[in-house]
């Protein structure tokens, strides 16, 4: 019976293998935009098609997740809806924006934006 089942999850993790070694990812075209004084992110889709199923992540903890984001929009975000998986808030006064990473799919597969701050 153990063998069984150790030949099931052998099979099940080659299979998981398989599908991300065939995943497509795609730099997608984003620019990003931080108004301190108005408490704002500013995300641009540049690409010619919608994102979906989009997921921000801002120094690499804090998660802001949107249905999607169509082609040519600017989609206005406030810092607090950035959140840490506990619920904390980001909060600009006590914590600088450096990184943000764009996830999200696309008709040409997974699309990947990631970005850091100049100063």
């Amino acid at each position: 019976m153990v063998k069984k089942a150790l030949q099931i999850v052998l099979l099940l993790a080659s299979v998981l293998l398989i599908f991300t070694a065939c995943a497509t990812y795609v730099n997608i075209k984003a620019e990003v935009r931080h108004d301190a004084s108005a408490g704002y992110f500013y995300v641009e889709n540049n690409d010619s098609y919608n994102w979906t199923d989009v997921r921000l992540t801002l120094n690499e903890v804090y998660i802001h997740t949107e249905a999607s984001i169509p082609a040519g929009d600017i989609r206005k975000i406030a810092d607090g809806d950035f959140a840490e998986l506990d619920g904390t808030r980001f909060d600009f006064s006590t914590t600088k924006p450096l990184t943000i990473l764009i996830e999200c799919q696309t008709p040409k597969g997974t699309g990947i934006y990631e970005g850091s701050s100049s100063n």
